[in-house]
């Protein structure tokens, strides 16, 4: 009777199982009852890993980012006059429309849209709007 293998599939772009993972001891098993030409001299176990890898490696911590530079008063003015954060910044950056949309990949009436709230971005846009133009996303979204 077989055995059942603990193995995880995942999909492939088209939802199909493009890929198999299971532990590698299960995938040694396999390799040594196959008769595609594998035996145990072809392979050698891996050796031991050292300590830090695996599950008791822990990622270092990111340095800590430096200190954006304070709002300047004329942008701070501006926004609190009730003008589109993304014109402001994008105007005090020294970007035109055109440059702040290939920045984030879309096109120049998008960036007018959001200026002007015909279009309210996303989140996700607002991320990339503050990622162009180096602010945080609090200050690119529009109120």
């Amino acid at each position: 009777m077989s055995q059942l293998l603990n193995v995880q599939f995942i999909a492939g772009p088209d939802g199909r199982p493009a890929f198999a993972v299971l532990p590698i001891s299960e995938y040694y098993g396999l390799l040594e009852g196959t008769n595609s030409g594998f035996s145990k001299h072809t392979y050698q176990e891996p050796p031991e890993l050292p300590a830090g890898y695996g599950a008791e490696f822990e990622m270092p911590a990111p340095p800590p980012r430096p200190p954006r530079e304070p709002m300047p008063e004329s942008v701070q003015k501006r926004i609190n006059a009730g003008e589109n954060p993304i014109l402001v910044w994008r105007e005090q950056r020294g970007l035109t429309q055109v440059a702040l949309a290939g920045f984030i990949g879309f096109q120049e009436d998008d960036i007018e849209a959001f200026e002007t709230g015909a279009i309210t971005p996303s989140v996700e846009i607002c991320q990339m709007l503050a990622m162009a133009l180096d602010v945080d996303f609090e200050d690119v979204i529009p109120l």
